[in-house]
């Protein structure tokens, strides 16, 4: 029987995070998760040019630093951008961009 893919909100003030210098002026940020095992972060993002949704999967490298290792853009809506960020989460460490 398949198993529901689990992610728990979360505070990114919590987590060390690597950010780009222009992630503000492009994106807001709208919903921070951690998966299940709490190994992965996931965030689901509106870029302001285009008013569309986007998620980014983040994981913690050597120094314990979560940088970017999968991510997808252009979802109409938030919800579609939501449910395609759980399967994610839900998957064994993704290979760095």
């Amino acid at each position: 029987m398949g198993e529901r893919a689990i992610m728990k909100k979360v505070n990114p003030n919590n987590y060390r995070i690597e950010r780009g210098s222009m992630i503000d002026e492009l994106y807001e940020e709208l919903e921070w998760y951690a998966s299940g095992d709490g190994r992965r972060l996931g965030l689901v993002l509106r870029d302001k040019i285009d008013n569309d949704y986007s998620w980014v999967v983040l994981e913690p490298d050597d120094n314990n630093l979560n940088r970017a290792v999968d991510m997808e853009v252009g979802y109409v809506s938030i919800d579609d951008a939501r449910a395609d960020l759980r399967g994610k989460l839900h998957h064994e460490r993704n290979e760095l961009l």
